[in-house]
This record gives structure tokens, sequence and C-alpha cells, in this order.
């Protein structure tokens, strides 16, 4: 092959749509390409071609609107093909070149022929933003993993026969003979083909050797009935983060109503899977403080692992923030035996990322208590604050920062009676001014994480309705979701922080994820979506068809994407020993991930625009 059509494949296999292609294919589109150089300034597209598919080689170009407003930048190893969809920015858009520029050239009729011919670059231009940043992250970090990985496993692979089964008259000594014959550490407990129990070698060595309880009772006397099961296709991955979450390690399988086996904790290890549920099961069982905080330090390596297996970025937000609730339930049990029974009932309530489910290993903690009205300072007071300063130093201590704004129980501004945090919301809803929207971006996402189910649904349930109802807050939730736009710019199509220690770095958080963040509360909030995560606020948002179905999905990729580059750049600053921060520098990404996390923005801005225009611009509903 000629050199410099050697050269051309190269490059055209390092960019997306054409990195789909194999050699051969990509020897047939170079062939069809038209090499251009254009100067500084020069109109892009070039008025004398016919509308066709451009590829920067080397160069930039901008598209901007009337009033000089940056619209849209091409760098290095990005297309322009919108003449070709009939999906241009629009006649006020013009289009210059910013710096001298080489360029590659494919006629609209050639790609219309190409993508005849070569179903998987039809498939690029066919799907939407969201199913390409899918498409990206599943080519961008596929990993050497071996196919028994559980980011591509159901349960049903991982799945223990029924061999075992037994019926609730079965004696304790049969089933661990049972037991030791299937070597099982658990046994479904089945009558007419109905799941009515589980026993476990846990239950064994509790009844029988603690309680004494004689081996020849039926295992009805022994066995757990209050079971959470899972279906045969559910993601093996899922069913780990559930494990995780509920602290067991035995999950029972159904299939149409019908027992179809169990999964251990054993299952999942043999898969090569994160050791989450064993650490969550360990904090449960710490005798100190101390011991919660060592056994914590193993949460980066979780993190490192989830990430080189190729896991999605919700998922591993969801196994730390479990690892997180696991050590905040331990030490406040920990703290209330040191210091005796809650002299009233109260609610430690999670804020934002931990209530949301988005958890890293950069995280810092937020979170509140909520006590009963019978709450008095003088009498009552010294024992929520001790509670409060030694829970929140120990999450600091097992790597969960103290929040630099203190919100946190140990502020006894947010450790307040129901009736207290009433008027507080009722005040942010009704004035809503910056400080006020300020905090309802933090309090809206509230979880429970010990005590009174019921405090924390008196406070939420009228909080959301006047939420709801309030059509002048709604407008300022826009304001707010607005006030931090995809950072897209003038430098290599990004704008980069200005901060002295991380300048000219992205701030993958702030300026990535927390606009998804403001739009997803927003549509939650004005439209009673009960939902906490993100994700399942943005797909229920979908469904409800408050916001576009295809939309909403785009948001959902959108936020999968930035949130794993940002994992994968924490997880590499632990491997070096750094500490991890939210901060990349775009010159450490590839012209992929690059161009990919483009797209993510784009996404983000397109609401903001739709956003803007509904709300103008916050101004009111």
């Amino acid at each position: 092959m000629d050199p410099e059509l050697a050269d051309i494949c190269q490059f055209l296999g390092e960019h997306a749509p054409f990195d789909q292609c194999d050699a051969t294919e990509l020897e047939q589109i170079a062939r069809q390409l038209s090499i251009r150089y254009l100067r500084h300034g020069s109109p892009f597209p070039p008025e004398t071609d016919r509308p066709a598919l451009y590829l920067l080689r080397t160069g930039a170009a901008e598209f901007r609107d009337a009033a000089n407003r940056l619209l849209d930048r091409l760098q290095e190893g990005e297309i322009y093909a919108d003449d070709c969809l009939g999906s241009a920015l629009g006649e006020e858009a013009q289009g210059r070149f910013v710096e001298d520029s080489l360029v590659y050239v494919l006629p609209c009729e050639h790609l219309a022929s190409l993508r005849e011919e070569l179903p998987e670059l039809d498939a690029y231009f066919r799907a939407s933003t969201g199913k390409r940043l899918r498409r990206a992250f599943e080519r961008l970090y596929a990993t050497d993993m071996p196919s028994s990985d559980l980011t591509r496993l159901d349960v049903r692979d991982l799945l223990r026969p029924m061999n075992y089964a037994i019926t609730a008259d079965t004696s304790i000594r049969e089933a661990a003979r049972r037991m030791m014959e299937g070597k099982t550490s658990g046994l479904l407990v089945v009558k007419d083909d109905r799941l009515e129990g589980l026993v476990t070698d846990h239950d064994l060595r509790r009844h029988c050797v603690i309680e004494q309880v004689s081996p020849e009772e039926p295992v009805r006397t022994i066995m757990t009935t209050d079971l959470y099961s899972v279906a045969p296709e559910m993601s093996a991955f899922e069913a780990l983060l559930e494990m995780t979450r509920r602290n067991i390690r035995h999950l029972p399988v159904v299939a149409a109503g019908q027992p179809a086996g169990l999964v251990t904790a054993v299952d999942f290890v043999r898969q090569q899977a994160t050791s989450a549920v064993y650490l969550v099961g360990d904090i449960q069982r710490a005798e100190s403080d101390e011991a919660v905080a060592r056994i914590c330090t193993a949460l980066p390596e979780v993190q490192i692992r989830l990430v080189g297996s190729g896991a999605k970025g919700s998922d591993v937000q969801q196994v730390v923030t479990s690892i997180a609730d696991a050590a905040t339930r331990r030490l406040i049990d920990l703290a209330e035996t040191a210091l005796g029974p809650a002299p009233v009932p109260y609610a430690w309530v999670s804020v934002g990322s931990q209530s949301r489910r988005e958890m890293t290993i950069s995280s810092d903690q937020d979170n509140m208590l909520l006590l009963d009205d019978a709450f008095d300072a003088a009498r009552h007071g010294p024992w929520f604050e001790a509670l409060a300063a030694r829970v929140n130093q120990g999450l600091a201590a097992c790597g969960f920062r103290l929040c630099p704004g203190e919100v946190m129980a140990r502020n006894p501004h947010w450790r307040q009676p129901l009736s207290h945090w009433l008027r507080y919301f009722r005040h942010w809803i009704e004035a809503p001014e910056r400080k006020a929207m300020m905090y309802a971006s933090n309090f809206f996402d509230l979880r429970l994480i010990h005590g009174e189910t019921t405090l924390l649904d008196r406070l939420q349930a009228p909080i959301r309705q006047q939420a709801q109802d309030n059509h002048i807050f709604h407008a300022h939730l826009a304001a707010n979701a607005l006030s931090r736009r995809a950072p897209l710019g003038i430098f290599s199509g990004f704008v980069l922080t200005t901060h002295e220690e991380q300048a000219d770095t992205l701030d993958l958080k702030q300026d990535g994820l927390i606009p998804i963040v403001d739009i997803a509360r927003l549509y939650a909030l004005v439209n009673g979506i009960g939902a906490m995560n993100t994700l399942e606020r943005l797909r229920a948002a979908g469904e409800l068809g408050v916001m576009n179905r295809e939309t909403a999905q785009d948001l959902v990729e959108a936020y999968e994407f930035i949130a794993s580059l940002r994992l994968r750049h924490q997880a590499a600053a632990a491997r070096r020993g750094d500490a991890p921060d939210n901060y990349l520098d775009p010159r450490d990404l590839t012209s992929p991930e690059r161009s990919h996390l483009k797209q993510a923005f784009r996404v983000v801005r397109t609401v903001q625009g739709a956003l803007n225009q509904r709300y103008q611009g916050g101004r009111f509903a």
C-alpha cells in the first residue's frame, strides 16, 4: 500500500466512526477521500465544495452565531457531517477555520454508498447520541478480563442447581448432611414448587451450637422466611449490588414464581468479583471505630478493580455508596453502645451524593440529624452532639472527608427537630434566593441511613408536595440547573477551570456531572418523581413523558460516560498513590475520548438550552 494511503488509513482507524471498520474497509474509504488545505479565516464548510463529510486531520474550526457566541468547535480527529444528515446548525451559524487546517473530504453521495455497504458505519450515523456514547464506552474500555467477568454475566450464569432443595419437615441434621455433600453454605426450603424459606450454615451455627436447638428438629424451626429473591435474567453485577446493600450472602433465584436455584457470595468471588460483599460484612462485625476505618482502607482497591473490570460508572458508585452506608450504620451502632440509648427518636439521614447512591473514593460526607419534636436542647442536646461528632469523625477516618461546607450532623444548624426542618424547607421553597437554592440542591436529596423511617416520611411528604406546587420555585430550580453550563469552549473544545491548583483541567464533577444531577432533580421535584438516584430520575421522566424518552436516555448515557472517565481518573491516581480528585487534564485523553466527551457535553448543553427557553433563564415559570 502507498505510504500516504497507509497513513490516512491509520488515522481513520483511530477516530470515530471509522474506528469500527476493518483494514479493507478503511482502504476503501481512504481512496474516496480528497484532501484540502484551508487557511485560518476561511469559511467552513468551504463555500466551493458540494455537501460532504469533513474530517479534520490538523487544525480547528468554529461555528458562531450572529452575536459571535460560540456554538461549536471542531478539532483534530472530529467529523462534521451535518449537511449529509440534514441536521445542520442553522442559517445563523457561521463557520470559520480558526487555524490553518488539513481536512479530509468525503462527498455525501460517497458516504451514502458506504453506509449501504457497511452496516457498522450506517448504525453509527443512525444511532442517537446516547447509543453512540454507550458503544464508545464498550469499545474504549473493553478489558482483557475473561468472559466470566460479572459485568458480562446474568444471575443464571452463576446459578447453583436445585439438587439440594429440602422441605420444611427435613431435620436439621439431614440439612447439615446435604450441605456437606453438596459443598454449599445454603439450602432452599421448598413446598409444592414454591419457595418457603432458606437455611444456611450460619443458621446451623447460631441455633444448634449457640442456642442448642436439637439437630432432630425440623428446619422450619431455624429457617429464614423473610427472603429477598432475584430473577435469573438479572445482571450478576446488579445482584452483587443488592447483596452488598442488604449485607446478605445468599440469593434465592425465582423464575416464573418457582424456585430455580441459589447463588452465594462465594459464587461471585469465583467469578473474579470484588470483595465488596465481604467488606460490608466485615464492617458490620467491626468492634471499634478504628476497626471500621481499617477495613475501609480497602475501598480504593474496590474502585480500582471495578473500573478495571469495565463496570459502568453508576455501578461503581452504587458499590462505593453501599460501603459508605455500612460504615455509617456501624459507627452509629458503636456510638449508641458507648453513649447509651437515644433520649428521643431520631433519623440519621444522608444528603447529596450518598443519598443518590453516587459516591466515589473522592467523595466527602454530607449528612443531617432529624430529631423527634420531643427533643429538648438542654436535656438531649449533648447526647446528639456527641453522636454526630463521633460519627462524622469516624467517617473521615474511613476516607469520606469532612464536608468543606459543614453540611454535616455535627453542625448544630443541621441537627434539628422535625418542626424546625419543615420551617427550613418552607423558607427555601417560598423564598428561593441564591443561598436557599444552594441548600435545596443538597437537602432535596435525602435518604434514611439509620433510625426512624416515619420521621423522614413526615418530612419528605409535605416538602415534596410544596415543591411540586410552587411554580416560582421551579423557575429558581431551573436557574440553578443552568448555573453550571456544559464546559464547551475554545481550548481543545473545552472550557477549563482557572483555579490556581487545578488550572487548565476539566472538573468532571462540578462541570460535567452536577449539571445532569441538577436537571434530573428539577424534573423529579416538578413532576413528583420520588426517585433519588439521578439515572432513575431521568428514566422516570422519560417513562412519564415529561421529558422526551430519547433525550432522557441520551442524558443517562452522557452521565455514564462522564462518570466512567471520572472514576478511571480517580483509579489511576489511587494506583499511583496520589489523592483521587475530579480534575482531569484533557491532554491525558485519547482523541476518541475527547470526541465522545464533547458529545456528552453537547447533550447536556442541548437540554440546558431547552430549559432556558422554557423557564426564560429561571426568571419565571
